[in-house]
């Protein structure tokens, strides 16, 4: 399993909405639907065993927020 850093998850961010993205981007401004929260759910729990519920994304919808309060507890 990988270590999931802030850049891995910017990667993984910019591959399951297609565009780059920085801290500030807010995923549902950026075009992200349920799809690509399914998508990104399944690619962080089988890339970096990371699960999250939909909620998690919903009230910290900026890379950034997501990082800080759902990825780096895990860490």
């Amino acid at each position: 399993m990988n270590e999931m850093t802030s850049q891995s998850l910017r990667d993984a961010w910019s591959t399951v909405l297609d565009l780059d993205v920085g801290p500030a981007t807010d995923f549902f401004v950026s075009g992200g639907d349920s799809l690509a929260i399914a998508e990104l759910q399944a690619l962080l729990k089988d890339e970096f065993g990371i699960p999250f519920r939909n909620s998690d994304l919903l009230q910290n919808s900026t890379l950034q927020s997501f990082y800080d309060n759902v990825v780096k507890p895990w860490a």
